[in-house]
């Protein structure tokens, strides 16, 4: 399953190379708890595309297919002025490729997102009975006591996020599992306004963070998370950290500063050619991302942690 998963990522964001094990790692936590998302009623909180959450319960998609095939060509040229936006939610242009090449195992019962084109991406995955868009600022919209299965990899993104935590156990049902994956205040550590490079200059680290550090609202402490799951009610049943040190250090550089021009030329190619040049490319990278991938997390230098609760 694992190599599956690796190959599956590998093509989803081969144009972000340094993502690939990022979202392999994530996936690799998760199967590793031994939980799923397979029984309903079921949510992905901030679910965005759909994408991860796809591939974690064993769909697959089409080689042409892939994270920016579809990204509007004005949005790349706005990002060169703009390092903040977020160029995967420029468009609500539906899909000419149908992503789907075996559909996931399961469904889960409702995906939710502040963002409607993100929503728009993920109708087509047919992971989802329900998309509903909603700011998780604002308390969930289900009733108490309603899911056996919850998970969300986004909640230090929200700024008011003891509130978002209550609101988790409010809608989780007694007996149910949440899985979260949640990032502390250590990523501060490996930002590139952190290296002690002399060289390297305050433009230069601008582009490398491009925006990482001020999107991130909720970056506590791991004791603070624990404590804050327990003082509600819930129960640790298992943790164990995402990546390790040296992940973390080629993630914040990577192709990131130069992969939405790399998307520009990419999507002018016609697809048969883009299709066979992104294999050629994928190949020629995976031992050396591979390698990186399988470099096992210590824990002292975890930032982010897969913690499984119950209620």
């Amino acid at each position: 399953m694992y190599q599956k998963t690796f190959d599956e990522f590998s093509n989803l964001l081969f144009l972000r190379p340094e993502n690939i094990f990022i979202f392999h790692r994530r996936a690799v936590s998760i199967y590793e708890t031994g939980y799923n998302l397979d029984q309903e009623p079921s949510v992905d909180i901030s679910c965005g595309n759909g994408l991860f959450t796809f591939i974690l319960a064993e769909g697959s998609l089409k080689e042409e297919f892939d994270m920016f095939i579809d990204i509007n060509e004005d949005a790349i040229y706005d990002l060169c002025r703009d390092k903040k936006m977020d160029i995967f939610n420029s468009s609500d242009k539906s899909l000419e490729i149908d992503p789907i090449k075996t559909p996931s195992r399961f469904q889960i019962t409702y995906g939710t997102d502040w963002k409607k084109n993100l929503l728009n991406r993920a109708k087509k995955l047919n992971l989802y009975r329900n998309l509903i868009l909603h700011d998780n600022n604002n308390p969930l919209p289900f009733e108490d006591n309603f899911f056996k299965r919850m998970f969300s990899n986004s909640i230090y993104w929200v700024e008011n996020i003891s509130q978002h935590i209550k609101e988790i156990y409010r809608t989780v049902a007694p007996g149910g599992i949440v899985i979260l994956q949640i990032r502390t205040e250590k990523i501060m550590d490996f930002s590139p306004f952190k290296w002690e490079l002399p060289w390297l200059s305050q433009a230069s680290r601008v582009i490398l963070d491009r925006g990482r550090r001020e999107s991130w609202k909720s970056m506590k402490p791991i004791d603070w998370w624990l404590l804050e799951f327990k003082k509600i009610g819930f129960k640790k049943k298992d943790i164990r950290p995402v990546f390790s040190r040296e992940q973390a250090i080629i993630w914040q550089a990577g192709l990131r500063p130069i992969a939405h021009f790399l998307v520009l030329l990419f999507n002018k190619l016609k697809l048969e050619e883009r299709t066979k040049l992104k294999k050629e490319f994928i190949d020629y990278i995976r031992p050396i991302i591979f390698d990186i991938a399988n470099i096992e997390p210590k824990e002292k230098d975890a930032f982010e942690y897969t913690i499984v609760l119950g209620k």
